[in-house]
């Protein structure tokens, strides 16, 4: 695993309300001491947390890498952001 930021595509996790949600790195931006990732979260990643696609900006330091393994294509992310169209929780 990178011990730098997350990566573009990268699954993690935050803690949001009293559970660890995983959402996919979409961005990471701001000044060395302030920076931030914008996650996008899905019904599929975040076990139904969340009902519809939407995006997150978090502090990096908010942010719980996971093993590489769990790294997302670019045509998984496509996917996993056209599935939640119709997806029941």
């Amino acid at each position: 695993m990178n011990d730098g930021e997350p990566l573009y595509r990268e699954i993690v996790e935050i803690e949001w309300g009293g559970y660890n949600v995983r959402g996919i790195v979409n961005e990471v931006y701001g000044l060395p001491e302030r920076r931030r990732a914008v996650l996008v979260l899905t019904p599929e990643l975040s076990d139904c947390i969340v009902a519809e696609p939407t995006t997150l900006s978090v502090d990096l330091t908010e942010i719980i890498r996971i093993p590489q393994g769990d790294y997302i294509s670019p045509q998984a992310t496509r996917a996993a952001l056209t599935a939640a169209v119709g997806y029941a929780c």
